[in-house]
């Protein structure tokens, strides 16, 4: 179906960008067959489109590095005016997108209030509109088409890689200080206090089976000593919780390793 929207899009009659095809036709099968395909199908498939999709995006920012690096930057029309113009198209794209999402905002806060939407939101919405491989992909084919001559093709592809690379370094750059500052990152604190809770319960939750299947007929005579050793440790904390309270019992070389290790540090 890809291949075919696109074949038929770039048609000499229909006249119509195929890779904008490709698009709105993803757009539709991901809506209208959403549900159809098994779990460990669209498994399967997201799994091998990731993995092709990584490819294609990588040898559409190698194919465009080379063609500006061989070609576009030594064109006698990319000049210190062509550079300037880069940048007042960067600081443009980013105003016009500001604008947009400004006045969608009410519609964008109203349908993701249950999920917490607001402005900061939007503002980084706003603010994080990277370009990439479909920018690039399209100046390329279009740089290609046979009406345009080579200057307009070395501009539009300079511009365009310009605008993505611009948007990949500073904008990604910025965007840590940005959600820091509008309150959206989360501190690495609260997330290591949340896995320590979480690592707690789930040695809580392990003593109380053990203690269950001690009570089992066929498990009763096991030895928990060696049970408890091969039970993965996911803190040092339970693994010291597991030795104070007896669950695993040290060696005099273990605990000789231990305080030399202690010594040591």
């Amino acid at each position: 179906i890809c291949y075919g929207s696109y074949l038929i899009a770039e048609y000499p009659r229909v006249k119509f960008s195929g890779i904008l095809s490709v698009i709105v036709v993803g757009l539709y099968l991901s809506f209208a067959l959403r549900g159809r395909f098994s779990a460990k199908a669209e498994e399967g498939m997201e799994y091998v489109w990731g993995i092709l999709s990584y490819v294609a995006i990588t040898m559409i920012f190698f194919t465009a590095g080379l063609k500006v690096g061989y070609d576009v930057l030594f064109s006698d029309v990319i000049d210190a005016k062509a550079w300037g113009f880069l940048v007042a198209l960067y600081i443009t794209v980013h105003l016009v997108r500001i604008a947009v999402v400004f006045l969608c905002s009410p519609i964008l806060i109203w349908a993701g209030s249950k999920k917490g939407v607001d402005l900061r939101q939007t503002a980084v919405l706003a603010f994080g509109g990277l370009r990439g491989a479909i920018g690039l992909t399209l100046a390329l084919s279009l740089a290609m088409h046979k009406s345009l001559d080579q200057d307009t093709s070395d501009r539009i592809i300079f511009f365009t890689w310009g605008v993505t690379a611009l948007t990949l370094i500073v904008d990604g750059m910025l965007a840590k200080p940005l959600l820091g500052m509008l309150g959206l990152y989360r501190d690495a604190g609260s997330e290591t206090e949340v896995f320590k809770k979480a690592c707690g319960a789930i040695e809580a939750r392990l003593e109380h089976v053990i203690d269950l299947l001690k009570g089992d007929r066929f498990l009763g005579d096991a030895d928990w000593e060696i049970v408890w050793r091969y039970v993965p440790v996911l803190t040092a904390k339970s693994y010291w919780h597991r030795i104070r309270i007896g669950n695993i019992a040290l060696s005099e070389e273990e605990e000789h390793d231990l305080q030399r290790m202690v010594h040591n540090n």
